[in-house]
């Protein structure tokens, strides 16, 4: 059996051929990811970046990455208005309660 393959006649080579993510799937190491969350951390520079690879790139991993950190700015952003708010009309409240 020495030399012969257990595969089937249709089936070149081993079944885990060819079997690498098209380019644009391809995974994003730890240190890429590292490296976009510190990118994503500049103030500025970091949210406009953020909306340009939520966009732009070919790589759907990247473009899921800068999605995904969009998402948590906008929930961060609206629990800290809605913590504003509840807090000022709290404030509010006691201010005339006192008068």
């Amino acid at each position: 059996m020495a030399g012969r393959s257990t595969y089937p006649a249709n089936n070149i080579g081993s079944p885990w051929e060819d079997r690498r993510p098209a380019p644009e799937y391809k995974p994003i190491s730890m240190w890429g990811y590292v490296g976009y969350d510190i990118l994503f951390c500049i103030p500025i520079a970091g949210f406009i970046l953020m909306i340009i690879l939520a966009i732009v790139p070919k790589n759907q991993n990247v473009k899921n990455f800068a999605r995904s950190w969009l998402l948590w700015l906008l929930i961060v952003v609206l629990l800290v208005i809605v913590m504003v708010h509840v807090g000022v009309f709290a404030g509010l409240k006691v201010y005339m309660d006192s008068i």
